[in-house]
């Protein structure tokens, strides 16, 4: 899937594993990974990444067995580029992809933050947010 918006692409075909190291650290978001453990973990994971011409600008890993679970990990964008609805169209992509939308969608995130709620989510504890499947929203 490639997307255009805005002037930013959207791509889950294309990830860029330093970029992504880099992304985390700045954030600090690398829980003690190391770079290997954090190209191992995109290896085996569904990436989103979002760019800026050639520069990496936010990115979203998923992990699934996409048939009941799939959890949100490692969202992030550079503060440069906040308020620019690119967080809002990572969200939108990720809810509404066909590969996910059958699951059980957990958001695991440090904030409890109202934009969340606006795709479905709802805070289970301190950390995970749940957004039901479609066929448990029935």
């Amino acid at each position: 899937m490639e997307l255009e918006k805005n002037g930013f692409l959207y791509t889950d075909e294309k990830v860029d594993p330093v970029g992504v190291y880099d992304l985390l650290l700045q954030g600090n978001m690398l829980n003690n990974r190391s770079q290997y453990l954090v190209e191992e973990s995109l290896r085996h994971s569904y990436c989103l990444s979002v760019y800026d011409r050639n520069k990496l600008v936010a990115f979203a890993r998923v992990l699934s067995d996409y048939g009941s679970v799939s959890i949100v990990r490692d969202v992030i964008l550079l503060p440069d580029y906040r308020h620019k609805g690119i967080a809002h169209q990572i969200f939108d992509l990720l809810t509404n992809s066909e590969l996910f939308k059958r699951t059980n969608l957990i958001l695991w995130s440090r904030l409890d933050v109202p934009f969340y709620h606006e795709f479905g989510f709802r805070q289970l504890n301190r950390k995970i947010f749940l957004k039901p499947s479609i066929l448990e929203q029935k």
